[in-house]
């Protein structure tokens, strides 16, 4: 039986159990966009790649819902989605689909293209069996950070 948490353990616990609950209400979003979305034809306003050490691509879209309104959104997506459609600053292929859900607009993503719908359930579940893993092997042993 565990019975004293060091405080890295903990921290590590509850980053995980936060990545979990991340990632169940990321899946509970996706799957109500998989159930009630509409698809709809988009067109890209604007494109751009943010250079860094991990560079990311962004396409700005406006679409029409089928009430007619008008919306513009943001979506991140893959770099091969992103040179299929722009080259550096420039629009080669506007056309794009856009799934919303009609019931929440801004749930939303570019069908094919938006990496957004990343869970990071299945990651949170592994650092936390990794977490207690660590724990379950480290009990007994002497603290992970000792005071001097």
């Amino acid at each position: 039986m565990l019975t004293k948490i060091r405080l890295p353990h903990l921290i590590i616990g509850i980053i995980a159990i936060g990545l979990i609950c991340l990632g169940f209400l990321d899946k509970l979003r996706l799957d109500a966009l998989d159930k009630e979305g509409v698809t709809v034809a988009g067109n890209i306003v604007t494109g751009l790649r943010h250079p860094g050490r991990n560079t990311s691509y962004t396409l700005e879209t406006v679409f029409t819902t089928q009430t007619g309104a008008q919306l513009r959104n943001h979506f991140t997506v893959s770099p091969q989605f992103f040179h299929s459609h722009m080259s550096d600053s420039v629009i080669t292929d506007p056309s794009v689909q856009v799934r919303y859900q009609p019931s929440n607009t801004d749930n939303c993503i570019l069908v094919g293209g938006s990496t957004d719908h990343v869970s990071l359930f299945p990651f949170g579940c592994l650092v936390l069996v990794v977490a207690i893993f660590v724990m379950y092997t480290m009990r007994g042993k002497a603290p992970l950070f000792q005071r001097p």
